[in-house]
């Protein structure tokens, strides 16, 4: 009772934004807690063949959503068709259908060289295309919530669903190895992905229903005119986040792939604050850069970027003891690949943020380019580096490919609006400090003690500046 008085006082953006923090940090948390369990049922090379599995999917989902389920378009649509959304959601559903069925029997033409390209089983390529043709449904129901401060159904459907696929994924992953020889990576890809697309296939069925058209020609038109000059930037996008990955995979075997993997999942935690606050972030930036009131963006951003690096520099200082609990010994060496990928994870938050003003001006060409740039940058880089220092050095090569795609970003942004938008003394100081202190935190696994000073010094410093956060995202209404 006292908590649900305490909370009224708050405005609903707040409200929406910590609940869906919440929800965003249970669903990823389910995933932390039920890792140290997988880590211990599968090999690595199993392990790995999952990671290798997601890394692939990014890439074909791009061609068979025709990118229309990526926040960018979402948001853009969300924020146009603010008087149909649920029509609007309902179309789009019908467009990602025909192009997954589509791109399913490009895939089947071709399915020789594409074999010998990511070397995964068809069945996985059955279940990446049904994957793409439901879940988007659930994307775009949750962003709809999130974009009208419709937080409660949302906690609610996303932490339930997340619980109840890993727990089935346990059950079932435990049973096969105690009575069977099949891969468990498989079975565990399987197992959870079914309860997935079953919540994902409610939720489309209601878009639909609420929406009540499936097929409009006229906006279809409209919306590949944005969303086609975006494949290559969504394609390049998913080669910048998976492509490490399946390089290591070809040059050090999928063993490597899952202790890589294993860092870079618990590196993420800075990206799940960040998608929690863009519940306000998002919505608020695409109003005041209609209202060309640039000066609030950055006033009210500058906190909540400061409030992420923190939390990404706690993440490198306690990888250790992360590690120990999420893996086994064979997971070791995944703690020296952390503080790269984590120091990244906090430039592409910074891309994030500067990326809306190409996105808001529907300036597609320049999207593509700065991601084509990033990502050819990231596999020159891995070729070299991967087969002379091993794939540590993919944390690296990724850490380098984001900022260069947040700077190029940034100077989009200053050339669209012809205006300094955001502070770049700022920005450049702040990413190097949380990159400084990531990178150097290698330095300090050995000294426990003056590690958790540094982690109790930045829990301290967030409780202190508590209020500037809070107040930050209150500020944020639309």
């Amino acid at each position: 009772m006292r908590f649900e008085l305490h909370m009224r006082k708050y405005s609903e953006n707040i409200k929406a934004t910590f609940f869906c923090g919440i929800a965003s940090f249970l669903t990823s948390g389910i995933n932390y807690i039920t890792t140290p369990i997988f880590t211990r049922l599968m090999s690595t090379s199993e392990y790995g063949l999952i990671s290798k599995y997601n890394s692939v999917y990014l890439i074909v989902s791009v061609i068979a959503t025709l990118t229309l389920s990526r926040p960018g378009i979402l948001n853009v649509g969300l924020y146009e068709y603010k008087n149909n959304r649920w029509e609007y959601l309902s179309i789009m559903l019908g467009e990602v259908l025909i192009s997954s069925i589509m791109t399913f029997v490009i895939i089947t033409l071709l399915w020789a060289p594409f074999y010998n390209l990511i070397n995964i089983p068809f069945l996985f390529v059955v279940l990446m295309l049904v994957s793409c043709a439901i879940q988007p449904a659930m994307t775009f129901w949750t962003y709809k919530q999130r974009y009208e401060y419709k937080w409660k159904l949302t906690f609610l459907i996303s932490v339930g669903t997340a619980i109840i696929a890993q727990a089935v994924s346990i059950i079932i992953v435990i049973w096969f190895k105690n009575n069977s020889n099949y891969n468990l990576g498989v079975v565990r890809l399987f197992s959870s992905s079914v309860i997935n697309l079953i919540a994902s296939l409610i939720i489309y069925i209601y878009i639909v229903c609420k929406g009540k058209k499936f097929i409009n020609i006229k906006l279809w038109k409209k919306t590949l005119l944005f969303a086609l000059p975006l494949i290559p930037h969504y394609f390049g996008f998913a080669l910048l986040t998976g492509i490490d990955k399946i390089m290591i995979g070809f040059m050090s075997g999928d063993s490597k792939v899952g202790i890589y993997s294993l860092a870079a999942v618990i590196s993420t935690v800075g990206a799940l604050l960040w998608q929690a606050l863009g519940v306000s972030v998002t919505p608020f930036v695409y109003e005041k850069l209609g209202e060309r009131k640039f000066k609030k963006i950055d006033s009210l951003t500058k906190p909540l970027l400061e409030l992420v690096g923190l939390f990404c520099i706690a993440v490198s200082f306690f990888a250790p003891e992360i590690i120990a609990i999420m893996g086994t010994k064979e997971y070791i060496d995944a703690v020296y690949v952390i503080p790269a990928v984590t120091a990244g994870t906090f430039m592409h938050v910074m891309y994030d943020l500067f990326s809306n003003v190409a996105f808001f001006n529907k300036k597609s060409i320049y999207i593509m380019f700065a991601t084509l740039v990033a990502t050819f940058t990231n596999i020159v880089l891995n070729c070299v580096y991967i087969k002379q220092c091993g794939y540590i050095a993919a944390g690296y090569t990724t850490l380098f490919s984001y900022s260069v795609l947040a700077f190029l970003h940034y100077r989009v942004s200053r050339y669209l609006e012809q205006e300094e938008i955001f502070d770049w003394k700022f920005d450049v100081v702040l990413s190097t400090i949380v990159i400084a202190l990531c990178l150097s935190s290698i330095l300090f696994y050995k000294y426990s003690i003056f590690r958790y000073i540094i982690i109790i010094t930045i829990i301290t410093l967030v409780i202190i500046r508590r209020n500037k956060y809070i107040n930050a995202i209150g500020e944020m209404r639309i």
